[in-house]
């Protein structure tokens, strides 16, 4: 895994470069929730959307893209990573076609708070973990992905730091 941290900021402002890859994903979320934010409706209105239609939109994507509390599938992101209501919240990507039963059970029964010490199934792609609001950690299985997000970080006005191990909070 690669590691860095970053200054609070939307997942859409870090991951920006690869969101694309990321909605192929399905999200586990610990039953965090999700909330149709400021940054969601600041994204719909750039989007050409009128305010007055923000709930409505946003409610057709939660239909379509929500399975359970717990899970978003593949298209998920892209609509609604950034309504997620996550402090003190890790959140998984996870690659697959087909609903990843096996990594759900893990993540679900097993696992708890992840530390690094703990293998993760080889499908999970990223890990993300708020502390607090105030900043985030992320976990990276893949150095391409993890490149990518860090050249764009350098270009962009986000304070972060790449980590040798996850910080155990």
């Amino acid at each position: 895994m690669y590691f860095l941290t970053a200054s609070t900021h939307t997942l859409f402002d870090v991951l920006q470069p690869v969101i694309s890859r990321l909605d192929e994903c399905w999200w586990w979320l610990d039953n965090h929730g999700y909330d149709l934010n400021r940054h969601v409706q600041e994204r719909l209105t750039q989007q050409g959307i009128p305010a007055v239609e923000h709930q409505t939109t946003w409610n057709g994507w939660y239909d379509q893209f929500v399975v359970s509390s717990t899970l978003g599938k593949p298209g998920f992101f892209s609509r609604l990573g950034d309504s997620i209501n996550m402090p003190w919240g890790t959140i998984y990507a996870i690659e697959g076609k087909t609903v990843p039963s096996d990594t759900l059970r893990f993540l679900d029964e097993e696992l708890g708070i992840w530390s690094q010490t703990i293998p993760l199934p080889q499908d999970i792609v990223l890990v993300i973990q708020d502390v607090d609001h105030a900043w985030q950690q992320y976990a990276f299985r893949d150095v391409a992905m993890f490149e990518i997000v860090k050249n764009h970080l350098d270009q962009a006005p986000i304070t972060y730091e790449t980590q040798e191990e996850w910080i155990h909070i």
